[in-house]
């Protein structure tokens, strides 16, 4: 063994520990803050059913997909998804449950595998970002709901993967398969478009015929597919056609919907439409960076601009629920990874630096167990918050990129 292999080797055993080092650390934390899983489940959200959601919603529907093809009341999900779970459904619920739960866990593995990929280089901080996804509120919501949020988020992970390597149509694959079980996702083929990609381009339209279509038109037959989408349309607009925003949802609308027509108790004739112009010109404003993104020689620019997509995703999507932000610590590797590097004047990195880390304090358990309501904790937003300060890190540290030479950014 060379001395090069031995030092590979020490090193990643050293990273394994300290891995393993901060998830123990994070469990050690959570049972002395919350003694039981129980106590734990209830600080999380609604009742101390583990994987509520996946109970309520994603078994049952997939165990009547086949015979029953109509959504049940809360699944506001494509048929696709409805038949992704199938499998899961010919199991007993409890061992179903452990099949779900293990996949979250792969899931989160892969979380944290794509998201120290910038950053590999810097041992520490491949285990610093390990500890942030151990304790970042948004995954362990999704854990406690069994949700699919670590479904949508890794597949886009593994787009730009594929992407960046030169293979469009597995990447197609990833981001379309992100779209079949929520469509917001669609909106990064605006990226694409921008790009003027038309290879993948067409090859997310087929992806996205058939996951959207064709599958389950050939398992449920193509009337009740269409009437699937229209149960789901009808319960959508049923559930968020016109009232205030829902306290737990932490989108620009939601959260400030909240704060000036309920807290403020502003006129909503008024107000409403004063929010509305402000979020599409903030949204114009957001895809004008996600253009110039698009149209950069850099070779890391469609990772930088997937990141700034998803951290303008509250912009965009009228509801963003807490578990939405498991995407979070890939921000947070990829600008501290460009701090790390020592690249723009001191001051931005600081900046940046700070940004952050504020955005993955904001967004840990332990803020969330220091606010101690989880109530109080979503109707002031502190996700928002913690997106905001992700967005601004990511807009500082792409504003001092403008200024490096193009092969500077071979590594961020």
């Amino acid at each position: 063994m060379t001395a090069a292999t031995s030092h590979d080797a020490n090193r990643r055993i050293a990273v394994l520990v300290g891995c393993a080092a901060v998830i123990a650390g994070v469990v050690a934390y959570l049972w002395l803050r919350h003694h039981t899983l129980a106590r734990l489940l209830l600080a999380l959200g609604i009742g101390k059913v583990p994987l509520h959601d996946y109970q309520a919603f994603f078994y049952p529907m997939g165990a009547k997909v086949l015979s029953s093809p109509q959504p049940i009341e809360g699944f506001l999900y494509s048929p696709f998804a409805a038949l992704f779970f199938a499998p899961f459904s010919w199991l007993p619920y409890h061992a179903s449950a452990w099949a779900w739960a293990a996949t979250l866990l792969l899931l989160t593995f892969l979380l944290a595998w794509e998201s120290v990929r910038p950053v590999r280089r810097h041992a520490w901080l491949v285990v610093l970002i390990v500890g942030i996804i151990a304790s970042a509120m948004p995954v362990l919501h999704n854990h406690k709901f069994g949700q699919v949020s670590l479904l949508i988020v890794v597949p886009i992970l593994l787009c730009v993967h594929f992407y960046e390597r030169g293979r469009p149509v597995l990447a197609a694959a990833c981001l379309m398969f992100s779209v079949a079980f929520k469509f917001y996702p669609a909106f990064f083929l605006i990226y694409f478009a921008f790009r003027r990609d038309w290879r993948f381009l067409a090859a997310a339209s087929g992806f996205g015929l058939l996951f959207l279509v064709v599958i389950p038109a050939i398992a449920i037959g193509p009337l009740d597919t269409l009437a699937f989408y229209q149960d789901v349309a009808r319960q959508i607009e049923s559930r968020f056609g016109s009232q205030i925003a829902d306290k737990n949802s932490q989108s620009f609308l939601s959260f400030f919907q909240r704060l000036l027509l309920d807290k403020a108790r502003l006129d909503p004739s008024t107000w409403r439409p004063v929010l509305t112009v402000l979020r599409y010109a903030l949204c114009a404003g957001l895809l004008v960076v996600t253009y110039r993104l698009a149209r950069s020689r850099r070779p890391d620019a469609t990772r930088w601009a997937f990141l700034w997509l998803l951290a303008a995703s509250p912009f965009f999507v009228v509801t963003s629920w807490p578990h939405y932000f498991a995407y979070l610590p890939a921000i947070v590797a990829a600008t501290l990874g460009w701090v790390i590097e020592g690249r723009g004047a001191p001051l931005v990195r600081a900046l940046v630096a700070a940004a952050s880390l504020g955005a993955a304090a904001l967004s840990s358990i332990f803020v969330f167990d220091l606010v101690g309501n989880r109530h109080v904790y979503s109707w002031w937003g502190y996700l928002f918050f913690a997106d905001l300060l992700a967005l601004l890190a990511l807009a500082l540290a792409l504003l001092a990129r403008r200024r490096e030479p193009v092969d500077v950014a071979q590594g961020a």
